[in-house]
C-alpha cells in the first residue's frame, strides 16, 4: 500500500494544533491579569468573561486554577486571537519609560499630569494598591490654580508617588 501523505490530510498538524492551544491558553492567561475595565474594552463575550471572573476567585488548590486556564483556553478557540492579542497589547502598551536617571515618581507624575484619567489607570493597572480616589483628586488640583499651587500639588503627587514606587 502507498500513502499519499498530502492526498489524505489538508489540515493543520497536530504539533500544530497543540502550539495554537497553547498560544490560546497563554492569552488567556493574560487576560486572567486584566482590569475589569480592559476586560470590558476589549468586548469579550460574557461566557468568557463569566470564566475569568471565575478563575479570580479560585483558591490555587488540587490543581483548580490551571483547570480553569485550560477552559479558558477553550472559550478561547473560537475567537480571533490575533486581534484580541492586539487589542490587549494596545491596552498594555501605555507604560512609561524607563530611566535610570530620572525616578519613576518623576516619570509617573509627568505623564499623569500629560494624559489624566489614562496614565492614572495605567499606573492602577501595574500597581493596584494605589488610591484611584487620591491619585485622581491630586490631578485635579494640579490642573486648577494659579502657577504656584500647581506646583504644590505637583509636589504632593510625586511624593505620593515616590511613597508608594
Amino acid at each position: 500500500m502507498n500513502y499519499d501523505i498530502d492526498d489524505e490530510f489538508s489540515g493543520p498538524s497536530k504539533s500544530q494544533r497543540k502550539r495554537d492551544a497553547h498560544q490560546q491558553q497563554e492569552l488567556g492567561t493574560r487576560l486572567t491579569t486584566c482590569r475589569e475595565a480592559h476586560l470590558q474594552a476589549l468586548e469579550l463575550p460574557d461566557v468568557l468573561l463569566a470564566a475569568i471572573a471565575e478563575f479570580k476567585k479560585l483558591p490555587n488548590k488540587h490543581g483548580a486554577r490551571r483547570r480553569q486556564l485550560q477552559f479558558i483556553g477553550k472559550l478561547m478557540r473560537d475567537r480571533d486571537c490575533d486581534t484580541i492579542g492586539a487589542a490587549l497589547d494596545r491596552l498594555e502598551s501605555f507604560q512609561p519609560p524607563v530611566s535610570k536617571t530620572v525616578p519613576a515618581s518623576e516619570i509617573w507624575t509627568d505623564q499623569i499630569l500629560a494624559s489624566g484619567d489614562s496614565a492614572i489607570n495605567a499606573l492602577l493597572d501595574a500597581n493596584p494598591d494605589f488610591e484611584r480616589q487620591k491619585l485622581r483628586q491630586l490631578y485635579r488640583d494640579c490642573q486648577s490654580g494659579d502657577e504656584t499651587s500647581r506646583a504644590g500639588y505637583r509636589e504632593k503627587l510625586k511624593r505620593y508617588l515616590e511613597s508608594l514606587l
